[in-house]
């Protein structure tokens, strides 16, 4: 029995690594991502030989001819879900590579959107109340500054006695005097404020 060389475990070794699933029964290898693939996007499937050389190649899922591709190579354009199944190459003059899967997932859901803000009150409401704390605050402010200046204003005069001047008629009986025998004596009071 034949050993494998270190070369070829190196190289399945670096490609298993990678993401690939090589699958190989000594000459014909088809290089296929290991790992599922997202779907809608594009996924390329290799044919090679042992020694990494491309190999012209026929395409197969799931025993369906998908075609040949250029280089050893084929594309799949944006994968869905019915593009999961067993793949394999055919070169024309190195035999069949084993057969190997192709899984495709859905892309993660889209994160959810944010909540709405909360909508902001009534125009009508918050004018109304506004209206109401200012008639609040200041209607006692302007109650008790009108009750303060009428206080002290009656206590400046409160203290003060009025004036009081009274004239009378001159004393004396002359013959003039009697055209102002109708008039009366003026009292006039003053109030200094």
């Amino acid at each position: 029995m034949k050993t494998p060389s270190v070369s070829l475990l190196l190289g399945v070794s670096v490609l298993l690594l990678s993401g690939l699933t090589v699958s190989a029964d000594g000459r014909v290898i088809l290089e296929i991502p290991a790992l599922p693939v997202m779907t809608g996007s594009d996924v390329t499937l290799r044919c090679r030989d042992k020694d990494n050389n491309r190999l012209d190649a026929f395409f197969y899922k799931d025993d369906v001819l998908l075609g040949s591709g250029p280089d050893g190579e084929f594309i799949l354009s944006k994968v869905q879900q019915s593009d999961e199944g067993l793949y394999w190459c055919l070169p024309d003059l190195h035999g069949l590579s084993p057969q190997s899967r192709l899984r495709v997932r859905a892309p993660p859901p889209p994160p959810p959107p944010p909540p709405p803000p909360p909508p902001p009150p009534p125009a009508s409401s918050v004018s109304v109340l506004r209206l109401f704390c200012h008639l609040v605050v200041f209607c006692p402010y302007c109650i008790c500054s009108v009750l303060l200046v009428s206080i002290c204003c009656s206590r400046k005069t409160g203290n003060k006695p009025a004036i009081s001047m009274e004239t009378t008629p001159p004393v004396g009986g002359g013959g003039e005097d009697e055209e102002y025998d109708d008039i009366t004596a003026d009292v006039t009071t003053e109030h200094e404020l």
